[in-house]
């Protein structure tokens, strides 16, 4: 059970009196209420990580007020599950670090192992904060690149202010939030009652959703305790990022706008109950690319600078673009290919040559050379036959004619053996290959891969295509070299 969940504590507001309070023990507690809030938010922690945030990476937030009062240290052995506590050294800011790393000192396990080492931010996954007055660093000044699946406040303090907790810059940038306040029943103070909340950002009456009392069984999965929060818009405007001259996603017509997008525009805002408009173009009438300082230009820079709420045109998937932009499901697949003349048979009067390769000839050649010099020399001192002579015996044997004698000197025979043999096995395969090559045509060889095609005198062909509003296909051809591949 142990395995099914990785819980990192992350320590964020550092003190003086936070290490001085690791070595000397924790502060004693007087007040009987925060006692009994205590053991209750302990369990509440273990039924949540039981429950919704089961199969979760998850990543617990602990406030510096909190750790002064509460025994965490205590709340996280309980937890069954595998628990770090992080202690960052006193006196250092975070924001010097950039907001990217916390150094730690010390990490407590179950097993009570301490190690050091240094932890960054997880960038997904569950986060849920143990907080007090709601203040510390994470809540209002998140890390960018910081995007956790979901965020849950549990408040350990006697007053809760849930409404502007939800309003923080983490819980408005998450997708599902929850927060947890407890409640003192006037019958029983002593048995808080913990109550969960969400914020419908777009609710036309009241933002405040109050889902009910903390009970496992109540909220037992993901589905029951994150509510969906923008199911309804509320008929908000969402004002977009467009220009007209995309076809045929958006595109221009006697009857207004048209095209694949503004259909799933329509479609959606049926759905979640919005509205929204949309421009011609971008003031520099340009689609969007960013420059050395960051700045965003063009449509993106509109969406960048909070001017617009979404854009729709045609943006594929950039590195650069997905580090200041949130991309939708992909929706469109677009592929490219190459397509190649199928190039003519080779001429059939260079069959003969088509058997071996360039490499196989040139080998037979130089052998054939070798061959006749060190013929002529055993041959020059015991048959004194001429040059000539002593070529057109090796030749022979590269076209399996016999010899009208044969030499007397058994140094030769053994000699010619070795060549006539060798030469029997160059015949055999040389017409086994003539005689496939006669009954399949040889073609060139095709260009399999962008390599090949680069190193080749080929040229390309571009053809661009846009769908007219009579539904007519113009085709746009041009013609680049290949030669930039082979940079």
């Amino acid at each position: 059970m142990a395995g099914e969940w990785n819980v990192n504590v992350y320590l964020l507001t550092l003190s003086v009196a936070l290490a001085q309070k690791n070595s000397q023990g924790l502060t004693p507690r007087l007040d009987p209420l925060l006692i009994h809030l205590e053991e209750e938010a302990a369990r509440v922690l273990r039924e949540l990580l039981k429950g919704p945030a089961r199969d979760h990476e998850v990543t617990l937030l602990v406030e510096d007020e909190v750790l002064k009062v509460f025994d965490v240290e205590r709340m996280l052995k309980d937890l069954p599950v595998p628990a770090r506590l992080l202690l960052p050294p006193s006196g250092t800011i975070v924001e010097e670090l950039g907001q990217d790393e916390i150094p730690a000192v010390t990490i407590y396990d179950n097993a009570l192992r301490v190690s050091v080492g240094c932890i960054l931010f997880v960038k997904s996954g569950v986060v849920v904060a143990l907080v007090g007055s709601g203040s510390s660093w994470p809540l209002w000044s998140p890390p960018d690149w910081w995007l956790p699946k979901a965020v849950v406040l549990v408040v350990v303090s006697k007053t809760c202010r849930a409404r502007d907790l939800l309003q923080t810059p983490l819980l408005e940038s998450t997708t599902s939030v929850a927060v947890l306040c407890p409640s003192f029943p006037t019958g029983n103070p002593q048995r808080p009652v913990f109550r969960v909340s969400t914020w419908l950002p777009y609710s036309a009456d009241e933002n405040l959703l109050q889902l009910g009392d903390w009970d496992p069984a109540a909220f037992p999965a993901w589905d029951d305790f994150f509510y969906d929060r923008f199911s309804d818009f509320g008929g908000k405007a969402i004002h977009l990022a467009s220009d007209y001259d995309d076809m045929p996603l958006i595109f221009e017509t006697d009857d207004g706008l048209d095209g694949t997008n503004i259909r799933m525009m329509d479609a959606l805002a049926s759905l979640l109950n919005f509205t929204y408009t949309s421009t011609d173009e971008a003031p520099d009438a340009e689609w969007g690319e960013r420059d050395e300082n960051g700045t965003w230009s063009g449509m993106l820079g509109e969406l960048h600078r909070g001017v617009k709420d979404l854009a729709i045109n045609y943006f594929t998937v950039t590195t650069e673009r997905a580090e200041d932009f949130d991309y939708s499901v992909p929706y469109y697949n677009e592929g490219f290919g190459l397509i190649l003349k199928i190039p003519p048979p080779l001429p059939r009067w260079r069959s003969v040559l088509y058997p071996f390769t360039a490499g196989v000839w040139a080998s037979v050649g130089v052998a054939f050379i070798v061959a006749v010099f060190s013929f002529h020399c055993l041959a020059k001192r015991r048959t004194q036959t001429s040059f000539a002579v002593n070529v057109t015996t090796i030749f022979k044997g590269l076209t399996t004619q016999s010899l009208a004698t044969v030499p007397g000197s058994w140094l030769i025979r053994g000699f010619l053996g070795l060549w006539w043999f060798m030469c029997w096995i160059l015949d055999i395969s040389y017409t086994c290959n003539l005689i496939a090559v006669l009954t399949v045509p040889v073609y060139p060889t095709r260009i399999e891969t962008v390599d090949s095609l680069a190193f080749s005198d080929l040229r390309q062909v571009l053809f661009y295509w846009f769908l007219s509003r009579d539904g007519f296909f113009f085709f746009f051809r041009s013609v680049l070299s290949f030669g930039l591949l082979r940079v």
